[in-house]
């Protein structure tokens, strides 16, 4: 599976960078978004889910650039259930795609 290196988010570009080790205040993160100073998605390499990750981080991309006060409980879900769907429902993404 190939991580793009940059993903659109609204106006802005996100660099996605592949890290040995995520340090964050929680103990158990295998990711974190940058969008003060820079415009980043860290996510660590060796993970057992990167793929949750990544739409977690892209969450919480949109939540900070929009103003927006989501707890980290609810990012977690909601990556975790848009991702559920997208996987059940894989018509979806052709419809989204244009297809």
């Amino acid at each position: 599976m190939k991580i793009p290196k940059k993903v659109k988010i609204l106006d802005n570009y996100f660099k996605i960078k592949l890290k040995n080790r995520i340090i964050e205040e929680a103990a158990e993160a295998y990711g974190s978004t940058s969008y003060f100073d820079k415009h980043e998605i860290s996510l660590q390499k060796d993970q057992p889910n990167i793929k949750n990750t990544l739409l977690h981080e892209i969450i919480h991309a949109i939540e900070k650039t929009q103003g927006l006060k989501l707890e980290e409980k609810q990012v977690f879900f909601l990556a975790n259930y848009l991702r559920t769907v997208m996987l059940d429902n894989p018509e979806l993404i052709e419809i989204f795609k244009g297809g």
